[in-house]
């Protein structure tokens, strides 16, 4: 019951917080009966009035705390929240950004593997810590504590690449890639861009440069016999790689929820599955219609 209630004042609560979000509520000096300045004393006033205006009984505290309540008993169950906010930052967004395109262009310019995002993410880590004057065993604090919520995914990730190797040198990828071109030799440049889709949307499963590499070591001696430019062969093992972390649960995407902290893995597949189908729509047609104008 309670939860449909909040359902049903979704869009009051969000126009609340937006509201009070717009008042710069950051501390400044004491002034005409407003202890923590005129910014915070507003987003007091705003709050507690639109606690009255829900229903709940608010009362002001000398224009320094308030509470709303609502209902009567002996126990009673307290939440705790602050409006003040820290000032905002000048500068850092842009430095941040700026050292992003500088590490993301020497990276692509030095020719770096994916292993190259870890020490980008130290840097970038590094900027902002000595930007925002923050202590060392602060700033160390920080950077464990965001790494520790990781930890699961990135162990993950490690076994999974331990596994692909072991495939691959094992010969699995090269014995399945010479049994496809076994059976789809004499199909043409269209079956092969499309074969080579669905092995890499369905069969494998790794980080996109990986996957890039295992598609192409399977299919090109194929490739090169059915004489299929470059320019459709890359869209195709690109599409692949796409298509492979929207169809199912996979490392991939399992490490993408986690980061944007979602757990809500049913509706994230369901819209995937949109995107895979488009998707999948333009491989056909890409393989039909792109060697006529390659």
């Amino acid at each position: 019951m309670l939860d449909e209630k909040i359902l049903s004042m979704k869009e009051e609560i969000i126009k609340g917080v937006q509201e009070c979000v717009k008042i710069k509520s950051v501390e400044e000096p004491a002034k005409d009966n407003m202890p923590f300045g005129e910014g915070v004393n507003k987003a007091l006033e705003y709050y507690l009035d639109l606690s009255a205006s829900l229903g709940f009984k608010s009362v002001n505290v000398d224009n320094m705390i308030g509470y709303a309540e609502y209902g009567t008993g002996k126990e009673m169950v307290a939440v705790l929240g602050h409006l003040d906010v820290v000032p905002e930052g000048e500068g850092w967004t842009y430095l941040f950004i700026v050292a992003f395109i500088a590490l993301v262009a020497y990276g692509i310019i030095t020719k770096q593997g994916t292993s190259y995002a870890v020490i980008v993410m130290l840097i970038l880590s590094a900027i902002i810590a000595i930007f925002k004057r923050m202590e060392i065993d602060s700033a160390i604090d920080t950077f464990v504590e965001g790494v520790s919520k990781m930890t699961n995914m990135f162990l993950v990730f490690i076994f999974f690449e331990v596994m692909f190797s072991m495939i691959s040198l094992g010969g699995g990828f090269e014995a399945l890639g010479e049994l496809l071109t076994g059976l789809i030799s004499g199909g043409g440049k269209a079956i092969v861009v499309n074969i080579a889709s669905i092995v890499g949307g369905f069969g494998i499963e790794a980080a996109a440069v990986a996957e890039i590499n295992i598609v192409n070591e399977m299919f090109k001696e194929l490739v090169a016999n059915v004489n299929l430019p470059m320019q459709i062969w890359a869209t195709a093992i690109l599409a692949a790689t796409r298509i492979t972390g929207s169809l199912y649960p996979t490392a991939n995407l399992a490490g993408q929820l986690g980061i944007s902290r979602c757990n809500n893995m049913k509706e994230v597949l369901k819209a995937s599955w949109i995107g895979a189908a488009a998707l999948w729509i333009w491989v056909i047609i890409w393989a039909f219609v792109g060697p006529i104008f390659f």
